[in-house]
Parts: C-alpha cells; sequence; structure tokens
C-alpha cells in the first residue's frame, strides 16, 4: 500500500473527571446517557459536521456496566430488560448520537482489545469516504473520550496535512489516545502504532 495523505480538520478530547458542558443535548436524552455516551456526545458534537459521511465508532470496553448488570439480572431475574440491553450493545452510542442529529449516513462500531484506539483509526483513515468522524469512548482510559475530523481534501484555514505509512514496528504502546493527542499538538512530528505510522507533514 501507497502512503497515504489525508487532513485533520478538528479534534476534541476530554480526560477522565473533567466537567463537559451537556447543554446542547434536550433533557429528556440527557437523562439516558450513560457516562461513556456523555463523554462521546461532548467530543462528537463538538467535531461534527454536517457533511460527514461516516463515522467510526471504538471502544475497548463499550458499556461494560450495563453489561454486568444485565448478568446479575439474568442471574436473579431468568430475564433482561429490553431497554437497559439496547443501551448495551457496543453502538449504543452511535444509535444514540445519529438519532440526536438526524444522522442518515453511515456508521462503524468496533473493538480491538488493547489496539482499539489506533485500529479504529486507522479504519477512519483508510476509509474511502470524503469527510468522516472517528470517536474512541472508553470509560477504562485515562482519555475519556477523543473524536477527530478527517478528510480526503483540504479544508480552508483549519486543516493539517498528515501522511500514514504502513509498516510493521513490532511495538506496544499503553496509551494510544493520550501518545496521539500529543502529536496532535505538535509534541511529536511523527507517531508509531503495531502496523502504522503517521508523519506530519507540511500543508500544499
Amino acid at each position: 500500500m501507497n502512503d497515504l495523505e489525508f487532513y485533520i480538520n478538528k479534534y476534541s478530547y476530554v480526560y477522565e473527571n473533567d466537567n463537559i458542558d451537556l447543554s446542547f443535548v434536550p433533557m429528556m436524552l440527557r437523562r439516558k446517557l450513560s457516562p461513556l455516551n456523555k463523554y462521546a456526545f461532548y467530543t462528537l458534537n463538538n467535531c461534527f459536521d454536517e457533511n460527514i459521511e461516516n463515522i467510526i465508532y471504538s471502544s475497548k470496553n463499550g458499556e461494560l456496566d450495563k453489561l454486568n448488570s444485565l448478568i446479575k439480572q439474568y442471574k436473579s431475574d431468568n430475564e433482561v430488560s429490553p431497554s437497559m440491553f439496547s443501551n448495551s450493545v457496543h453502538n449504543s452510542t452511535m444509535g444514540l448520537f445519529s438519532l440526536f442529529k438526524k444522522y442518515n449516513n453511515k456508521y462503524t462500531a468496533l473493538a480491538a482489545c488493547e489496539n482499539t484506539f489506533s485500529m479504529g483509526l486507522l479504519n477512519a483513515i483508510t476509509d474511502n469516504s470524503s469527510d468522516k468522524l472517528y470517536c474512541y469512548a472508553d470509560k477504562t482510559n485515562k482519555v475519556s473520550s477523543i473524536s477527530i475530523y478527517l478528510s480526503k481534501n483540504i479544508k480552508k484555514n483549519i486543516s493539517q496535512k498528515y501522511k500514514l505509512k504502513i509498516c510493521n514496528n513490532n511495538i506496544k504502546t499503553e496509551n494510544e489516545a493520550e501518545d496521539f493527542i500529543h502529536f496532535l499538538k505538535g509534541e511529536c512530528n511523527i507517531i508509531q502504532y503495531s502496523i502504522f505510522q503517521i508523519e506530519r507533514v507540511q500543508n500544499d
């Protein structure tokens, strides 16, 4: 695969225990949101654009608390709450956000164990859509959520150009999302993950 150039137009992130303003979400919906939903909604909303053609969502553990509650409920009552079940599946955050934004295009939800952030990012970069939004969210990570608006083409005055190279780096990164935030801030010009690296390059 040849090196692939792309642009990052916006990004937003939130760390655990950060105070976030969700006043943009209607009260009735806000009450239904789990802590994980709230972190993701915050960063997704900050980066969302009407031109987005695909949203890629990743979470290592998803709604783990709700899943544990469902298991306990099934053991004690031999049944589960349909509403709790629907909000425990891995794509529940994207389902709720797409309804909130009346977003009718495609979205993907994935997990990849310790490489969840990087594999989701790779999926977003290599996706054929012109404009795409990547969101990572996980309650067990120091970075509770990060969203990134990527595009194939430059957006005037807001885009930074990057280059993806597929390569076997044979490395393991413990804090994938946090390391990428440092990269976005310009603290390094190249970031490496297990099977690829990303380099910041000058805009044309």
